[in-house]
């Protein structure tokens, strides 16, 4: 969700798994407007953003792709009564993500 006041995305709802409970270690929960790598960029876009290989995605935190090892990752706007709100995302550190991926 996008907290205005502090200009910044905080993860709500985080899953209580090996990763979510990274995530917060690492502060991954609370990403920058500016600079705060996919989550951001699609916030600010309003696009849709699917990556089978977000290890290879130059526009990614290095911290997201390293230190919490994500690999695949789904992410889109989260918008209430047409105001956009926050991202949705969902990532795993397996490439998962259609058919198209191919991991190696």
């Amino acid at each position: 969700m996008y907290e205005a006041k502090a200009d910044i995305l905080v993860a709500r709802g985080t899953s209580d798994t090996p990763m979510g409970r990274r995530q917060r270690a690492l502060a991954l929960h609370r990403l920058p407007q500016a600079g705060g790598g996919r989550v951001a960029t699609v916030y600010r876009t309003g696009e849709d953003h699917v990556d089978g290989h977000v290890d290879h995605d130059p526009v990614e935190l290095e911290a997201i792709k390293s230190a919490l090892g994500v690999r695949s990752a789904i992410l889109t706007p989260l918008v209430v009564n047409g105001e956009r709100c926050g991202v949705r995302s969902s990532g795993t550190p397996s490439c998962a993500v259609g058919a198209r991926c191919s991991c190696s």
